[in-house]
């Protein structure tokens, strides 16, 4: 089917693979899994309020005290204001919650109780765009279903007065104003690990039990009464748990189902002392070191599946499949380690760490990655089980693309291509079909590489990023040319005769469907980059073995697609962030300033490959800019195993910014040997410290204490807007620890977007462990905050960060 000239979009047949459609504006965008998601025009739907309301989650099975919370918070939610709950885990936000959300102010509310919950335990892997979709979809019923945003989203549910409880979510102070500005006549509540400030939600920080209550709450969930001859006990018990409710639950089922005495419970406890002071993860840990005494390998193996999964549940029936049965099971949810969310399981929220602790983590991922691989397989068209699976999938897609296993990644992002194309999460859409482009040029797949052109120019259409929605449509026409795809050619072109109408636009198809096929292509390349940058767009760098060029860091944490082109370009650009200045923090080691360091010796290399390029020795680090294959470079400085090298690349116009980055490696040729290099991290060159142009003050409270082999770090930390981050899925923050394993001192660096962090810390080396952490914004880092590491024995040797 060849590609005609005409003044109207193409007529094309979605034949086969049909999967649905969703309306976005006057949009119709029909899904097809073949060529590729295509644009109608649409009337606007029919939208109207959902039959029945929607009803608040299930009372918890016993609740006990917090008559005082649940007191202020019947009067909050009776006046409409919002509220966020907060507190650390174990102490029962959830439970409250949901007790609150089945009382007499939350089912006055004439609209119901809308409840949604996080997909995941840390509450991130649906953006707030994707949270304000599924408010309106458990509100609304529309037909052709309708996509939202938060404007359209308002003009539905800023009518509507019902009680709103959002579970297990982390929302920024900016997400939180603006969930208060869609429900403005609406009861609010929150229930999160941190408060943020501002005056819109009112907080309330939850704290340990009543000690009546602890003693209560022990007494039932162990079958006991109590007497002259337990009080005492329960009441040593209580005190031992710092009241905390989620480890006094997990002690008492021990006690009743293990057959345990409370003179025994109370000195199993004593020989898990905490190293520091208590506090609720303290508590709960030392209850399930109680309990982990007592449980069989299948027991173990089954709580570490659980909790060796991305999302918040798995699906029982494969668990019990997998590890060990019913029997192993049952005697699970009966000590509440694991918890029916019917047909599904969950784990016991806090325990995700400790479960996870000497047990193969990644080859239970890898076995849920089989599993959910070969259902998606079959069941891709079956929303309801997508919809389960959800936080499992996009939480494996994730690890897939984080762990290179790109073959997985690119089946995952097309088996939820469907779902949420048409259930609206365009946000996580977006990042499954980003991904399934890093994924095929990995796989150097040419056919799938069209397909995520096409469907990431389709998507920028209806997010109204005309520009960029042409670029890529155009892309991915041509490619599907040059590979004999007329027909997936027809599809991209017709959205792009769409699109042109849209936009008042000449037809697309009048430009020379192959001109990238044909001579001109460097003058093209350079005509762009030129109109680009005098329209001050971010333009991404294109380096060829012949380029000379500084590069801006791109505001996304995915690095932008290099063109296969050969260009010879002479551009300059400054980069956002301050290279190397010294932190000021007393608590902090100091970053020294390395933009003028010296380096000896130096090696000639060359790109293998097209590779992107960090801000430190590991993908974890900011992205900084990537380079073709063929660019030389010269390596100037290693990590002490040699893994990661520092390059230099020749022709930056400014010597302050150096133009020095990390690679992998395996993605250079050395002409010579990495280990001949110097050690230089970190130092003499550390992570580019950010000037803090927006003002965010340092992390506070770092402590770490030390179980055994084992060290956990905390620290009080905030989430910061999206806008002021490198991307949505990029790491809040950064830890780097020096830590010792079989008896040498061993680096790492660390991601990661909660506020705690369990690592492993061997005796026997002769210089101390030690480590620091930052928060990572677009600028750069901010920080280090000391970690005042607990040692293992005492030492004399001063560390150099």
């Amino acid at each position: 089917m060849g590609i005609a000239a005409q003044s109207a979009p193409a007529s094309i047949s979605v034949a086969g693979n049909f999967e649905g459609n969703i309306v976005v504006g006057d949009n119709n965008f029909v899904v097809n899994t073949n060529h590729g998601t295509i644009v109608y025009q649409q009337a606007a739907p029919r939208v109207q309020l959902r039959g029945a309301m929607p009803q608040p989650p299930r009372r918890p099975r016993t609740f006990v005290g917090r008559a005082r919370e649940l007191a202020q918070l019947e009067n909050q939610i009776a006046s409409s204001e919002p509220v966020v709950l907060s507190g650390a885990e174990g102490l029962g936000k959830t439970s409250l919650a949901k007790q609150v959300a089945n009382g007499p102010a939350a089912r006055s509310q004439p609209h119901g109780v809308i409840y949604l919950e996080g997909l995941d335990e840390q509450g991130t892997t649906l953006a707030f765009g994707d949270l304000i979709q599924r408010l309106f979809d458990t509100a609304y019923e529309s037909q052709p279903p309708l996509k939202v945003d938060l404007a359209s989203a308002r003009t539905y549910l800023s009518n509507l007065r019902p009680m709103v409880l959002l579970s297990g979510m982390q929302l920024s102070q900016a997400n939180l104003q603006s969930l208060a500005d869609l429900f403005p006549s609406a009861p609010i509540l929150i229930d999160q690990e941190w408060a943020p400030g501002g005056e819109v939600f009112t907080g309330l920080d939850l704290g340990p039990l009543e000690r009546a209550d602890s003693l209560l709450l022990l007494a039932e969930r162990s079958g006991l009464a109590i007497d002259p001859t337990t009080q005492g006990l329960l009441d040593e018990l209580a005190a031992s748990l710092t009241d905390s409710p989620a480890a006094l639950v997990t002690l008492s089922h021990a006690i009743r189902e293990k057959r345990l005495g409370l003179a025994d419970a109370l000195d199993r406890l004593g020989k898990f002392a905490p190293e520091a002071a208590g506090g609720a993860p303290t508590a709960l840990e030392r209850a399930y070191l109680v309990v982990l005494s007592a449980l069989s390998e299948a027991e173990l193996s089954m709580l570490a599946q659980t909790g060796a999964a991305p999302g918040i549940s798995v699906d029982r029936k494969w668990l019990e499949k997998v590890c060990g049965g019913r029997p192993v099971s049952e005697k699970l949810v009966a000590l509440q380690l694991l918890q029916p969310n019917s047909p599904r399981l969950r784990l016991m929220p806090g325990l995700r760490e400790f479960v996870l602790r000497g047990q193969d983590e990644l080859a239970d991922k890898k076995r849920l990655l089989d599993h959910l691989l070969e259902e998606l397989e079959k069941k891709q068209r079956d929303f309801v089980f997508v919809g389960d699976e959800l936080g499992n999938l996009i939480g494996l897609l994730r690890w897939a693309a984080a762990e290179g296993r790109w073959k997985e990644a690119l089946a995952l992002a097309r088996g939820l291509d469907p779902y949420l194309a048409l259930q609206g999460l365009w946000d996580a859409w977006g990042t499954a079909v980003e991904t399934a482009r890093q994924a095929a040029a990995a796989l150097t797949d040419q056919a799938a590489r069209a397909w995520a052109l096409h469907q990431i120019g389709t998507r920028e259409f209806g997010m109204g990023d005309l520009d960029s929605a042409r670029g890529h449509l155009e892309q991915a026409r041509d490619l599907r040319l040059s590979l004999g795809d007329e027909v997936g050619a027809a599809y991209s072109q017709h959205n792009l005769d769409y699109l042109s109408v849209k936009a008042g636009q000449p037809d697309s198809r009048k430009t020379p469907a192959r001109r990238w096929l044909i001579g001109g292509l460097v003058a093209l390349v350079l005509l762009a980059l030129l109109f680009a940058a005098a329209l001050g767009l971010n333009v991404p760098p294109i380096l060829s073995p012949t380029a000379t060029l500084t590069a801006t860091r791109p505001a996304s944490s995915t690095p932008t697609a290099i063109p296969t082109a050969t260009a010879t370009a002479s551009l300059t650009a400054s980069r956002t962030s301050t290279e190397g200045p010294t932190a000021t923090s007393t608590s902090s080691p100091t970053i020294t300033n390395t933009s003028r360091a010296t380096f000896i010796p130096l090696i000639n290399a060359v790109m293998r490959e097209r590779a992107p390029c960090f801000d430190g020795p590991g993908r974890i680090y900011l992205y900084y800019f990537g380079l073709l294959q063929g660019v030389r470079v010269q390596a100037i400085g290693r990590t002490d195993d040699g893994s990661w090298v520092l390059v230099q690349i020749p022709g930056f116009k400014d010597p302050a910014k150096s133009g020095r980055c990390w690679f992998a490696t395996n993605s250079v040729d050395l002409e010579g040997t990495v280990m001949t290099l110097e050690p230089v991290y970190p130092a003499k060159v550390g992570p580019p410290i950010s000037h803090n142009p927006l003002g965010y003050p340092p992390l506070k409270n770092v402590q770490a204490t030390r179980s055994g082999n084992l060290v956990t770090v905390t620290w009080t930390g905030y989430l910061i807007p999206l806008g002021d981050r490198e991307g949505e899925n990029s790491p809040l923050y950064l830890v780097e620890t020096w830590t010792c394993s079989n008896g040498k001192i061993v680096f790492s660096p660390h991601g990661l977007s909660r506020e705690r962090f369990t690592i492993s810390d061997d005796p026997g080396c002769s210089e101390p462990s030690h480590g620091r952490v930052f928060l990572s914004e677009k600028h750069g880092y901010i920080g280090p905050e000391e970690i005042p590491w607990p040692q293992t024995t005492p030492h004399t040797t001063t560390p150099t960060p």
